[in-house]
């Protein structure tokens, strides 16, 4: 026995296919990084408009940038090492394979 003494279903859950789930949080969270950045240059470049020394627009756009390159590389490893993958995977395929493997 473990020291788990929850449901088994949610060990079960919790340990398949677990770096899977932690890359595709992971894409969200620096997706969601990415658009909070792109509302505050906004949101900078109005407020900043009258001040001339100010670099909080730079300053957005340089974090925008490092995100978007990070979330691009995550994506890269991601279908590199396979855990991503293009094609039929998504859920409402398993649907359209379910009625194609019907043999007469």
């Amino acid at each position: 026995m473990g020291l788990y003494h929850g449901p088994q279903w949610f060990k079960v859950a919790l340990h398949q296919n677990w770096p899977v789930k932690v890359l595709k949080v992971l894409i969200v969270v620096l997706l969601l990084g990415v658009i909070v950045s792109l509302f505050s240059g906004l949101v900078f470049l109005f407020k900043d408009t009258d001040k001339n020394d100010s670099k909080r627009t730079l300053n957005a756009l340089g974090v925008r940038v490092t995100l978007a390159t990070a979330l691009v590389l995550t994506i890269g490893y991601g279908l590199y090492t396979g855990e991503l993958r293009m094609g039929t995977n998504a859920p409402w395929h398993s649907v359209i394979h379910a009625d194609n493997d019907v043999s007469p």
